[in-house]
């Protein structure tokens, strides 16, 4: 499986980490499988590591996630971050601003610090 998620009541987090090769129904899995975690709340925020994970979409591709994944803005309703690897970070942007069109706003960090720095939690 090339996520993993993990939930931080203390922190209000979840933590969802993509390692190896991922595609957007592994994309759009994780998202499913985070929000049926019997431990997940709407009001967590969520940060999505991708520094690690192999995905190299087309323009096109990464539309379709962007559209795919609003779909859960009515069961995720905190803040969420991604953090893609950087030579896909034009690729995570254009991702996350047809999510934020489709009223799901995903906010992208170059760096898992400054996604924690986002969150207002420690880097």
């Amino acid at each position: 499986m090339p996520f993993q998620h993990t939930i931080d009541r203390a922190t209000s987090t979840a933590y969802v980490v993509a390692t190896g090769e991922i595609t957007l129904q592994s994309y759009l899995q994780v998202a499913h499988d985070l929000v049926s975690d019997p431990s997940f709340q709407p009001e967590l925020d969520v940060l999505v590591d991708l520094s690690e994970a192999e995905w190299a979409p087309t323009s096109d591709e990464a539309f379709g996630v962007g559209q795919a994944i609003a779909q859960f803005q009515d069961r995720i309703r905190g803040r969420v971050v991604s953090v893609p690897r950087a030579q896909f970070e034009r690729q995570a942007r254009t991702a996350a601003m047809t999510a934020q069109v489709n009223g799901f706003p995903i906010h992208v960090a170059p760096t898992l610090d400054d996604a924690l720095v986002w969150l207002g939690l420690e880097a």
